[in-house]
């Protein structure tokens, strides 16, 4: 029997080309005809598996071999190819080609942010938990583009830590900054390949302004929260809590944890004091009337003691929140409902669910708009979803100006509410649609 050999080289880091003596057939798609093993390791190697097969032109000489991770930089592996057919007629050769690993690939860092009190969490594209118990790191303080000096972080070793990331304690004596850079070092992935050195950003939000101590970045503070849904037949509201870190359940499950004022607690900042002295006539009742409406007036506009608040943009916002969910529940449920239309509309069909984040709600409110004036003129394969299509009912308001423009949407909003509610009653159905009016 004739043979033909072939030699292999790396593309990149997941990837090995295997170039043949002479064009193959089809037979070199086989995946279970290629075994990839270890020859030499520096210090260790890592043999990941083969998940793909392809050509890698058109000339039918060679393939491609996706791996499913990385290869070990300046190892040595062999690759053999068996059964493999050629075009005519002869079988690849049954011996391994050895090649090195010359492609570097080491693990990169893609954001850090504050996790269990008085830590943080590097986050990697690949996987390093387990392999990199001589990683170290230090954390480098900014205060108006100017590097303080470094404390260094210790590492925390824990299974439970997600297997991406790297965990750090931030020691106490943490110099306060307005930015804060992590610089680590001898981060290894599982395939043994090793960053030197990198730095990332910390993510740091907080509703106090920076600079930021060791007792801001260690202590567990709410940085925002929404109205999740009312119920009113439960007379209950519920609201998402967002946090700067990770909770302990038995803090969050405790009842007595929690108040809820109507527009937010003091902050640390201080308030001038009322220094007028008690009034013992007309002249000094004046004077302490006059000293105490304006430290009040000043108290109450002061950023340092409360959080800033816009009663009608925030009453705006609910507003067009619950109208556009509600639109959104009731129109996905009316256009697919028979006997009103002649068959059911499933291609203006929005498959998502409540939203509630302002910009997602602007795009949801144009999304709509142009899905609702779709169906009230729409069919399928021919055949119209309307006895009558509905052209009294487009809606015309313009598009939000941008994603942050919540009157534009509430604008679409009041209009798509009126026009639907017309449309599900009206001649364009073969009876009105009486269920799945917008309240």
């Amino acid at each position: 029997m004739s043979f033909f050999g072939f030699t292999a080289h790396v593309l990149d880091s997941n990837t090995i080309r295997v170039i043949f003596e002479t064009p193959v057939t089809g037979s070199a798609l086989n995946l279970d005809s290629y075994v990839l093993s270890p020859v030499t390791g520096i210090p260790e190697i890592f043999i990941p598996e083969i998940v793909s097969v392809e050509f890698f032109d058109g000339d039918m000489l060679s393939i491609s071999l996706s791996l499913s991770a990385s290869l070990t930089l300046s190892a040595v592996y062999s690759v053999s190819a068996n059964g493999i057919l050629s075009v005519d007629g002869r079988t690849s050769s049954t011996s391994s080609y050895n090649f090195t690993s010359v492609v570097p690939s080491p693990p990169l860092s893609t954001g850090s942010y504050l996790s269990n009190r008085s830590c943080l969490d590097v986050i990697f594209d690949k996987l390093v938990n387990d392999t990199s118990l001589a990683a170290t790191a230090l954390i480098f303080p900014v205060i108006q583009g100017v590097e303080q000096p470094s404390s260094v972080l210790t590492l925390v070793i824990d299974p439970s830590i997600p297997k991406k990331n790297l965990r750090f304690t931030i020691p106490g004596g943490l110099v306060p900054g307005d930015q804060f850079i992590v610089r680590y070092q001898n981060v290894t992935d599982s395939s043994f390949n090793t960053a030197s050195n990198g730095e990332v950003l910390l993510d740091v939000h907080l509703l106090t302004s920076p600079p930021w101590s060791y007792l801001d970045l260690s202590t567990p503070s709410v940085i925002s929260s929404r109205v999740n849904r009312v119920v009113p037949p439960e007379n209950r509201v519920y609201a998402d809590v967002f946090f700067n870190c990770p909770m302990l359940d038995a803090d969050i499950s405790n009842v007595s944890n929690w108040i809820v004022t109507k527009e937010g607690v003091h902050l640390s900042g201080m308030s001038s004091p009322v220094v007028a002295p008690d009034a013992i006539d007309d002249a000094t009742l004046i004077s302490l009337c006059s000293d105490l409406n304006a430290k009040f007036n000043s108290h109450l506009t002061s950023p340092d003691i409360h959080y800033p608040v816009n009663v009608a943009a925030s009453s705006l916002t609910i507003s067009v929140v619950g109208i556009i969910n509600d639109i959104l529940e009731k129109f996905n449920s009316h256009i697919v409902s028979t006997p009103q239309h002649t068959i059911p509309d499933r291609q203006n069909t929005l498959p998502i669910d409540r939203v509630y984040d302002v910009e997602l709600i602007v795009l949801l409110s144009v999304v709509l708009k142009i899905q609702y004036n779709n169906h009230i003129i729409g069919s399928q394969d021919g055949t119209p979803y309307h006895v009558i299509n509905d052209t009294q009912n487009f809606v015309t308001s313009p598009f939000p100006s941008s994603l942050k423009d919540i009157n534009g949407a509430a604008i679409i909003a009041d209009e798509l509410k009126t026009r639907l509610l017309v449309h599900e009653l009206g001649i364009s159905h073969s009876i009105p649609d009486t269920v799945n009016r917008v309240t």
